[in-house]
């Protein structure tokens, strides 16, 4: 066993027993479309106070690490109030897309979506970390080198996008919209 595996379990074995890991629901992927596609219709969000959800990093290397290992997105509500994100959709750029369920991010939460499969769960830090497995069970990588992810709100509104070239904060370069520079929010290697 590597040793952030037996940290890993550690650490979840004394969050879970003392009742600050609670498990969720999961969402498998499905499509925004009924013919099963993802159709590119950007519904133009006016104003900075109506886009409370960010990109907070893109690690698209399917690696071990500190935090989570193989491929994962952080997204954050940038928001002063809780944003409610049910019926969000996370689109990647080989097509697929992960619907989020029954959830709402609180001022500074962050909601992690791995690509695999896994236990979801909520670290009741202050804010909380919703960490979330889309279930994408493909040896082949869904985030891949480079693309682009976008998040749509329940209408169908373009929330966030966020463009990643060389693997993202996996050492290459992650950006939004605008074309600043995404931070991310759990280091680089």
């Amino acid at each position: 066993m590597q040793r952030r595996d037996i940290l890993t379990l550690s650490t979840l074995g004394a969050i879970g027993s003392t009742g600050c890991l609670a498990e969720l629901g999961r969402d498998r992927a499905s499509a925004p479309n009924e013919d099963g596609t993802d159709t590119d219709i950007d519904i133009d969000i006016t104003g900075a106070d109506t886009v409370d959800v960010r990109f907070a990093g893109v690690y698209a290397a399917d690696r071990d690490r500190e935090f989570i290992d193989g491929e994962y997105l952080v997204l954050r509500n940038d928001a002063d109030d809780a944003v409610d994100v049910s019926g969000y959709a996370v689109a990647y750029p080989d097509d697929r897309t992960y619907r989020i369920t029954d959830l709402v991010l609180e001022p500074g939460a962050q909601f992690v979506l791995a690509s695999r499969d896994g236990s979801d769960a909520t670290l009741l830090t202050s804010p909380p970390a919703y960490l979330r497995y889309a279930g994408f069970d493909d040896e082949l990588p869904v985030l891949g080198d480079g693309g682009t992810v976008r998040v749509r709100n329940a209408a169908g509104a373009r929330v966030s996008a966020a463009h990643y070239e060389n693997g993202g904060c996996d050492g290459g370069s992650v950006t939004d919209d605008a074309g600043d520079s995404i931070e991310c929010l759990h280091g680089r290697p």
